[in-house]
């Protein structure tokens, strides 16, 4: 088992997979549906209306000059009503909820007709886990009566299979409802249930057994299970990837994945670093291959049809003049191809109809050649995309997929070609940038691990281009001192720490030890990479402050000077466990009073980390607004006055980027 590599499945598995090798032993549950003892007798209230007539109503109101989309005004509409839309037997099945009741309409958009409704009173939650198409069936899980139950393509009940003990969460059943696979309530462990002869066999999940576990999907035609919660062995959330048959853990990945499978089909999206659309589906692509979005945005709302062979999603645009939403954009990519097919763009603002939120339950209906989603809001707008017009093609030739590389296996011709960039930006700014293979692995207090993954490494040095062009010219020229050497930074990810003194899930860590200096980024933590950039160099400028200060007779560091900028009576806590566990909000940002001194709780570990909060706030956009404080504001004034004086400003121009701040 592999408890560190990055990808969320291996090829072995999910490629090919062998069923020679993975096959189930002594399967002996041939019995069919109608004899399986879990069965019990029906008592749903179904109403067949396959004579409904259609409405007089009309489909609805146009979203947007080619009449493409529509806000459907269908018949069962109702005031603050939660419901899910889900695709089935070609057609739109909504699922409305109203506390234990459940009402399901199976629905024609395009003819605003009502096919057939059924009625269900049970605890069975409005999600994907508990409510899913399972070919011509649609399978729905009670969680207080603990059973499945199915009906048929004209929601008429047709069986109901019950667990012998209360699980956690939501269990998996197999297609062919032999096998149910559940953690049990009791703390006794991950367990597979015979339905034939109600026989149990423990699985090992390698994970602590708490209400975390969750039994996550079935992979390989149920060859490979999934499961995540707190690992044994790690202490931290992951994802563990089970073969059935010889009852081990094939894999062990950081934290959650969703998944879709089909047959042998699947569509994964993972979050190491940046968000990840893997997907694999028969054809001249076999390999796994991975969807690359422009706008990072895009993956929030992202929907994997594997059946057939496309990926929908949304994307929500800012209003210029306000802060607030605008307009939607919808795509529709081909699989197959890789091509973002269709694509359209409609107001979020409808007559007197603001549409609140972002689109819900994305959903392709095959039969119409058309995708709906929804709008939840005080009524529930469902919204029907026409892809049959030809104002939705688009003209985008390119190819939205590549091949996904593994770990173990990486594309070590797009690292180099990104070596070779990181060698030209280091040349260009005065620093050394080490990635990949070139990554060390152990520093002072710290574990951290080589990102191999192309996208992500190419990002990153985006992003270290845009932080390191911020500061003024020759900055990092004038940080390499003979004390120092160059400033070194490594790009790597999955940080540990070994010990107990270092903080927990560090962004990121500037070490200077043996006359070298280094900052380490953990790339994982994507979303906050490039504020991390700036907060580890104002610790290389604090280092820098030391050795060039007293030369010229400074001392506006020294933290019984710096301190002085401080409440009175305050000290440091100069100890990050100490820090983290007090989490002493007062005279911060977060204590919602006028006198704040401080960006965080974090702020007041040490003097250095008070500074590194506010520098790092200063060079980022997003952290101008701490600085209306006086408290804040007067620190970075100190802070500007003394690099100025510590450093050569002969090249700067008259404001620097945090001399910027309003």
């Amino acid at each position: 088992m592999q408890s560190h590599a990055h990808l969320p499945v291996l090829p072995s598995i999910l490629s090919g997979t062998d069923s020679a090798i993975l096959s189930l032993p002594s399967i002996k549950n041939s019995s069919p549906w109608s004899e399986l003892p879990g069965i019990i007798t029906p008592d749903t209230n179904t109403l067949d209306t396959s004579n409904t007539k259609e409405t007089e109503q009309e489909n609805g109101t146009p979203l947007n000059e080619s009449g493409s989309l529509s806000d459907l005004d269908y018949p069962f509409q109702k005031e603050y009503t939660d419901q899910i839309l889900l695709s089935f037997q070609g057609q739109l099945l909504v699922i409305q909820q109203d506390h234990n009741a459940l009402s399901l309409y199976l629905y024609d958009p395009l003819k605003n007709k009502i096919l057939h409704t059924a009625a269900i009173t049970g605890a069975i939650h409005l999600d994907k886990q508990n409510i899913a198409v399972s070919k011509k069936e649609l399978r729905l899980f009670d969680s207080v009566s603990q059973e499945f139950i199915y009906l048929n393509s004209r929601l008429k009940e047709t069986g109901r299979i019950s667990l012998l003990e209360p699980c956690i969460r939501t269990p998996l059943i197999t297609e062919d409802k032999k096998w149910i696979y559940y953690f049990a309530s009791d703390g006794s462990g991950l367990k597979e249930l015979s339905t034939a002869d109600q026989s149990l066999r423990p699985i090992k999940s390698g994970l602590v057994e708490n209400n975390f576990c969750t039994t996550l999907q079935l992979l390989c035609d149920g060859k490979i299970l999934a499961v995540n919660g707190t690992g044994s062995e790690q202490n931290s959330y992951v994802t563990n990837f089970i073969d059935i048959s010889a009852n081990e853990i094939l894999r062990t990945i950081p934290g959650s994945i969703q998944l879709t499978s089909q047959d042998d089909s699947f569509g994964a999206l993972y979050q190491d670093g940046l968000m990840e659309a893997l997907y694999q589906i028969p054809g001249s692509k076999p390999e796994i291959r991975e969807l690359v979005l422009d706008d990072p945005l895009g993956y929030g709302n992202l929907m994997f049809d594997l059946d057939n062979r496309l990926a929908l999603t949304s994307i929500q645009k800012l209003q210029e003049s306000t802060s607030d939403y605008g307009s939607c954009d919808l795509y529709y990519y081909d699989l197959s191809t890789g091509k973002n097919k269709y694509k359209t763009s409609f107001s979020l603002q409808s007559g007197s109809e603001q549409f609140v939120g972002s689109p819900q339950d994305l959903v392709y209906l095959p039969s119409i050649h058309m995708a709906v989603f929804q709008f939840k809001h005080n009524y529930s707008h469902i919204v029907l995309w026409d892809l049959n017009q030809k104002t939705e093609l688009t003209q985008d030739s390119a190819d939205y997929t590549t091949k996904y590389y593994f770990s173990d296996q990486p594309d070590m011709e797009g690292i180099q070609a990104l070596k070779d960039r990181a060698e030209i930006l280091g040349k260009r700014y005065g620093v050394n940038i080490f990635l990949a293979d070139d990554c060390k692995r152990e520093f002072p207090g710290y574990h951290v691990e080589p990102v191999y993954q192309t996208r992500l490494l190419k990002e990153s040095l985006s992003l270290l281009e845009k932080a390191l062009s911020s500061y003024p010219d020759d900055f990092f020229q004038q940080l390499n001192t003979t004390e120092t050497g160059k400033l070194g930074i490594y790009i790597a990810g999955n940080f540990s720490t070994v010990g107990n003194n270092n903080p927990d899930h560090a962004n990121g860590v500037y070490f200077y030890e043996d006359g070298s200096q280094y900052l380490v980024l953990n790339a994982s933590n994507f979303s906050s990479l490039e504020s991390t950039i700036y907060h580890e160099i104002s610790h290389a400028i604090d280092r820098y402050a030391k050795i060039a200060g007293p030369g010229k007779g400074l001392n506006d560091y020294a933290d019984d000077v710096f301190n002085q900028l401080n409440p009175s009576g305050f000290s440091y806590d100069y100890s990050y466990r100490t820090n983290e566990d007090k989490k002493d909000l007062d005279f911060t940002a977060a204590s919602q009073s006028g006198n704040i001194y401080f960006i965080d709780y974090y702020s007041k570990s040490f003097p250095s980390e008070d500074r590194a909060r506010i520098m790092e706030n200063a060079m980022h956009p997003q952290g101008i607004d701490y600085f209306q404080y006086p408290g804040l504001r007067k620190k970075l004034e100190y802070m500007s006055h003394f690099l100025r004086q510590i450093f050569d400003t002969g090249k700067w121009e008259l404001q620097t980027a945090w001399e910027k701040t309003p």
